[in-house]
């Protein structure tokens, strides 16, 4: 059988296939992907606080070995997400710093899964977040420790207020560690 083969024509791309290739270029900084990504990356000013879970540990009391914690995500002092995590002290789980930290980490892990949710519900209609990401050049976000004029009031007041002797030592002691607006805080507390 005899083929007579024609010589290969080199292909033209049409139309589409050349906006297809120039989509999938996301690194070009006139992609619609690198204006989202400029408009959302950046620090965004939030806190984690983490307690002990006294409300799981009150439930499952009848558990015995029980650790757990609530780990809250805050966001200018309000609560955007919100995780628990658990662990047993046993004999399959002896190893007692690595289970604490397990509970721990799960937490943590829990309320910054629920927080990204909330991020994705606080924005506006118009795709603007109205948690704006903070540049970490302009601003830093480190809280400012206690003034002097509140050290000395505050100081003043455990005196004055606090009767206990190992809980005034406590309070002192920690002065130097609190951020300015805990010490407003705490300076209402002894004030009311």
């Amino acid at each position: 059988m005899n083929t007579a083969y024609k010589p290969r024509v080199a292909a033209v791309a049409s139309p589409y296939q050349i906006m297809k290739k120039e989509m999938l270029n996301v690194h070009s900084d006139e992609h619609p992907v690198q204006k989202e990504i400029r408009r959302i990356v950046g620090t965004y000013p939030l806190t984690i606080e983490v307690t002990e879970d006294i409300q799981t540990l009150a439930t499952l009391k009848h558990i015995p070995g029980l650790i757990a914690f609530i780990a809250s995500v805050k966001k200018d002092g309000q609560i955007i997400g919100q995780g628990r995590g658990s662990s047993i002290i046993s004999r399959m789980n002896k190893f007692i710093e690595r289970t604490v930290r397990m509970s721990f980490n799960g937490a943590i892990i829990a309320a910054v899964m629920h927080a990204t949710k909330a991020l994705d519900v606080l924005a506006d209609p118009l795709g603007d977040m109205s948690i704006e990401p903070v540049d970490a050049r302009q601003e830093s976000y480190a809280p400012e420790g206690i003034t002097d004029k509140q050290k000395s009031y505050l100081f003043e007041l455990i005196r004055t207020k606090v009767t206990d002797e190992e809980q005034r030592r406590s309070w002192e002691a920690q002065l130097d560690e609190l951020t300015k607006d805990e010490a407003s805080q705490a300076i209402q507390s002894f004030k009311s």
